[in-house]
């Protein structure tokens, strides 16, 4: 009995596991593709982030970042679901036919080298937040400062016009 690609193997006679993970290889396979293109989705997702970084975006910022949130939350189901296979992949990818194997194996890849360059932007994105804040806590001890300088000289202003009447400054 020959399986189509999307049906379930435990529909079609084949058992599910104690831990309600599928037997079959091609559940696993099937989760590694979901899995794959949940990351696809993610990476474009954090690209957009940089750019309303970069325009400092904040409302649209924060919808991309519950958008992110979303993905998430979804890549864990799907990481739920993998976990139980984990201990067992050796043995899975071993009865998976060749091209399965290599598909699992390229799925995996992917995954992985999408998950080093996420991280990367994550980092950078973090840095130049940092960045940014620091500049803006700068500003803002710069014209706190600047304030202050201004009163002072204000205060010592209205002080000298009580005292003599012209201001502070030199008087003849």
């Amino acid at each position: 009995m020959e399986r189509d690609r999307e049906t379930p193997a435990w529909r079609i006679g084949e058992t599910r596991s104690s831990t309600g993970a599928d037997d079959a290889p091609e559940a696993a396979l099937s989760l590694l593709r979901e899995q794959d293109a949940l990351y696809t989705e993610l990476e474009s997702v954090v690209g957009r982030q940089r750019k309303l970084i970069t325009q400092n975006g904040t409302g649209p910022l924060l919808s991309l970042l519950a958008d992110r949130q979303k993905l998430a939350v979804r890549l864990m189901r799907i990481a739920r679901q993998l976990e139980p296979l984990r201990s067992q992949w050796p043995d899975r990818r071993a009865r998976m036919p060749a091209e399965d194997r290599d598909e699992a194996d390229l799925l995996l890849s992917n995954t992985s080298d999408r998950l080093r360059r996420m991280i990367a932007a994550d980092e950078e994105d973090a840095r130049f937040l940092a960045a940014r804040t620091q500049s803006a806590g700068e500003e803002l001890q710069s014209s706190y400062s600047l304030g202050r300088a201004i009163h002072a000289y204000q205060d010592t202003d209205s002080r000298a016009s009580r005292i003599g009447g012209k201001g502070v400054g030199i008087h003849a």
